[in-house]
């Protein structure tokens, strides 16, 4: 399994999901992520300026470098693995995970159209 790639992927965003009936949310209307229960939506550099790396893990979770952001959302009925899709559904990554949910921890380099990305998959503490 793949767990970093570069794309320019078809209306600059990418879908984490945990299982094929994930359901993306309407809009984008949270600004560079924006999630449901079972997909969190990101966006990326525009498609047509040039690609944006994305990398997935499960390992420690680092700092958040100076100028990125970061932010975190709860994915829940994962299947086996966690998923980074384009919008056509087609697998860029996926990292395996055994728990029914988890949270999903995005760093980016830019608010508005990062050309880096760092999904961080944690368990969820309860």
């Amino acid at each position: 399994m793949k767990y970093d790639v570069s794309v320019a992927p078809p209306n600059s965003i990418i879908l984490v999901v945990g299982s094929a009936s994930a359901e993306p949310p309407e809009s984008m209307t949270g600004g560079l992520t924006s999630a449901t229960s079972t997909c969190v939506a990101i966006g990326t550099l525009n498609e047509f300026d040039g690609e944006t790396s994305v990398k997935i893990d499960g390992g420690p979770l680092g700092e958040v470098p100076d100028g990125w952001t970061r932010r975190t959302h709860r994915l829940e009925g994962v299947d086996g693995a966690v998923k980074v899709v384009d919008v056509g559904w087609h697998e860029l990554l996926a990292l395996p995970w055994a728990l029914d949910a988890c949270n999903i921890v995005v760093d980016t380099d830019d608010d508005v159209e990062p050309s880096r990305i760092r999904l961080s998959i944690r368990a969820v503490v309860t």
